[in-house]
């Protein structure tokens, strides 16, 4: 049989655990606030930087595509997401990159200057850098 001495520190035992657990969970949601206001903040500035920025995944489908692209070349992000760069550079060599894909996963950045081509058909010339982003996780 328990005691009421044993009972209550089986009941103070329990409510520190509770304590505990609430305090673990405040703390993490805390840290998971801060990481996901510290990424908004992140894709917000890349959202709006003026440079050229886009992403492609290893088959060349594009996953991002910022202001300061829809700036040069006249696509929004709706237009582009889920295709390739090669519209924007008809006549050249799209597959290249792809071939280069051996030296750029060795850990070498491609660079160039590529002419390009706005949705309204006029020439722009950019610069190009090419570099694996590697999944830190």
């Amino acid at each position: 049989m328990i005691g009421v001495r044993d009972w209550q520190k089986n009941q103070q035992d329990i409510t520190e655990r509770k304590l505990a657990e609430e305090q673990l969970n405040q703390q993490d949601i805390t840290e998971r606030k801060l990481a996901e206001e510290q990424l908004q903040f992140q894709a917000t500035i890349l959202r709006y930087v003026t440079d050229i920025v886009i992403v492609t995944d290893l088959q060349g489908t594009i996953t991002y595509w910022n202001e300061g692209a829809s700036a040069v070349f006249g696509y929004s992000a709706e237009e582009m997401l889920g295709s390739t760069p090669a519209r924007l550079y008809p006549g050249r060599n799209i597959t290249q990159p792809v071939q280069d894909l051996e030296h750029l996963l060795a850990g070498f950045d491609y660079l160039g200057e590529w002419e390009g081509r706005r949705k309204d058909g006029t020439g722009v010339w950019v610069d190009i850098k090419t570099t694996i982003l590697r999944d830190t996780g």
